[in-house]
C-alpha cells in the first residue's frame, strides 16, 4: 500500500532514519536542508518509475469551433498517454486521437472548415517564458464542429510539497529512505547502503502489488522498470 504522509511527519521520520533526535527543535538549522532533500527525492522518484496508482483519466469539455483547450487541473502534461474525443452528452463511443500535429496543420485550423471527428492532438507551446516546458493547453485538429469532451488518460501531477501539512504524491517511505541514504552516504556511514537497499525493495514491492504480481517484487530489484513514454 502506498503511504502518503505530511512534510512534518516525514521530516521527523528522516531524522529517525539518520540517527538524529526526533525533536525538530534540536538542530533546527537542518530542517530547511532536509526539506529540500525530501522534495528532490520525490521529484526524482516521480519521474523515474511508472507508478500505476498515479495513472487516471481526466475530462475536459469544450464548445464547437474551439480547437485549443486548457488541460484539466491535476494532469501532468508530460504524463499523457492517450487522448480521445466524444460528442458531449452523447452515448457515442469516444474517438481515439493520434498524437502528432504539424505546425502547418495547426496554423491552418479554420472554424469554417470544422467537422467531426478530430483526429490529432498536440501540446501547444506557450508564449509565457515563466511557464514550464510542458504547457497547459492542447490543440485538436480538425476543428470540431460540435460541442465535445476530451478524455485524457495520464499521470496525476505532483502536488504541493512545501508546507508542513502538505502530503507527498509518491510513497513517503521511499522518499524518506532515499533522502536518508543520501545524507548517510555524505557522512560515509555504512548504513547508507542499507537505506538505499530498503528504498529499492520498497519500490519493487509497491510496483509488484499495484500490477498484481507480488511474487515479482524481489526479481524486480536489479533493473526495476522502464520510464513511461512521454510526448
Amino acid at each position: 500500500m502506498v503511504v502518503r504522509r505530511t512534510m512534518t511527519e516525514m521530516l521527523r521520520e528522516l531524522r529517525g532514519e539518520i540517527g538524529m533526535s526526533l525533536d525538530t527543535s534540536v538542530q533546527a538549522n537542518v530542517v530547511d536542508k532536509h526539506k529540500l532533500l525530501l522534495q528532490r527525492a520525490e521529484r526524482m522518484l516521480y519521474d523515474s518509475e511508472e507508478w500505476p496508482h498515479l495513472m487516471t483519466s481526466f475530462e475536459k469539455t469544450s464548445n464547437a469551433l474551439v480547437f485549443q483547450v486548457a488541460l484539466p487541473a491535476g494532469l501532468d502534461p508530460g504524463g499523457i498517454t492517450s487522448v480521445s474525443a466524444k460528442v458531449t452528452s452523447s452515448a457515442t463511443r469516444p474517438v481515439p486521437l493520434q498524437h502528432g500535429l504539424s505546425d502547418a496543420e495547426m496554423f491552418s485550423a479554420n472554424p469554417a472548415e470544422a467537422k467531426w471527428p478530430p483526429r490529432f492532438w498536440r501540446l501547444q507551446a506557450s508564449n509565457d517564458p515563466a511557464e514550464d516546458d510542458y504547457q497547459r493547453t492542447v490543440v485538436v485538429w480538425p476543428v470540431p464542429d460540435r460541442n465535445y469532451t476530451l478524455t485524457f488518460y495520464g499521470r496525476r501531477a505532483l502536488g504541493s510539497f512545501v508546507n508542513g501539512a502538505d502530503q507527498s504524491t509518491v510513497d513517503s517511505d521511499v522518499i524518506v529512505l532515499q533522502a536518508a541514504a543520501e545524507i548517510l552516504n555524505g557522512q560515509q556511514d555504512p548504513n547508507a547502503t542499507v537505506k538505499a537497499s530498503a528504498a529499492r525493495q520498497r519500490i519493487a514491492d509497491i510496483l509488484a502489488r499495484e500490477r498484481g504480481d507480488v511474487s515479482a517484487a524481489t526479481s524486480m530489484l536489479p533493473g526495476l522498470n522502464p520510464r513511461r513514454r512521454k510526448f
